[in-house]
């Protein structure tokens, strides 16, 4: 999800000054109320401040009406940079990931030092963390990403991550749409139901969910990589075919755009399953 600071700065005018004195943080009573206090408050570059409005507001009765939209608030207010030197060295550990993942390290924690509070960083941060095995950084991350994200649609996305490897997961069924269009912030969802089909040996599911993924992100290259494991853990079709799917997705790694890696930045596993054990 690409962020316009600028978009959202514009909500805020004269009117968005409210019920704040010295540094106590009061909620404002209406979602327009805070969505401009919100903005007021980034633009003073008062982040804190700015994500407990949101996050205190999110938790009144008033708010019921607007869950949705004040969890995307939360979402865009986290995500929000507030230095171009702390974008730039962003933008240099996505682009990094793939190719030089100690490079992309040293550009998050760059970032981080600057904003400890970017939500794409701490995302980012998580992801290396991940890729590397490096089980506490990556726990130690999503608890920061949670706390950031609390009572929105995308906290209980990152609670999952850890529960992967509970055996409670093949218990729950995360996703339950099937052959149809999906947006893009359920791709995290559909990914880790996906993986909870194979894990219990739901292949009839496994396909149907692959199907939908493919009418959605067909340009995602680990695509390949699950018709691949479909093949070989469900013995539906011969045994070359299934090598040929794994030929092609180290063909399609190799020559990934920067544009398809940063589409799929939110997948940690991108372009290695199947490559580290």
């Amino acid at each position: 999800m690409i962020f316009s600071f600028s978009n959202f700065i514009k909500t805020a005018s004269i009117n968005a000054v409210f019920l704040f004195s010295g540094h106590a943080l009061a909620i404002p009573n209406s979602y327009e109320n805070i969505k401009n206090k919100a903005a007021e408050l980034l633009a003073q570059k008062k982040k804190d401040q700015a994500l407990r409005l949101i996050i205190s507001y999110s938790r009144t009765d008033r708010s019921k009406n607007y869950k949705k939209e004040t969890g995307e608030l939360l979402y865009l207010a986290a995500q929000t940079f507030l230095s171009k030197e702390a974008q730039e060295e962003y933008e240099s550990s996505l682009n990094a990931t793939l190719d030089n993942e100690k490079n992309a390290q040293k550009s998050v924690e760059r970032c981080l030092n600057l904003e400890p509070q970017n939500l794409d960083c701490q995302i980012q941060k998580a992801r290396l963390a991940y890729r590397s095995k490096n089980d506490r950084v990556f726990k130690a991350t999503i608890a920061t990403i949670r706390d950031l994200l609390a009572n929105s649609f995308y906290e209980p996305l990152f609670g999952l991550f850890l529960e992967k490897k509970d055996a409670d997961f093949k218990n729950r069924q995360i996703f339950s749409g099937q052959n149809e269009s999906l947006p893009e912030n359920m791709f995290g969802f559909v990914l880790l139901e996906l993986d909870r089909c194979f894990a219990v040996k739901n292949f009839s599911r496994a396909k149907d969910i692959l199907i939908s993924l493919e009418k959605s992100f067909s340009d995602w290259p680990d695509l390949l990589y699950y018709k691949h494991r479909l093949n070989a853990e469900s013995e539906e079709d011969p045994a070359k075919i299934s090598s040929e799917l794994l030929a092609a997705y180290a063909s399609k790694c190799k020559s990934i755009t920067k544009s398809a890696s940063r589409k799929y930045r939110y997948d940690f596993e991108l372009c290695i399953r199947g490559v580290k054990s």
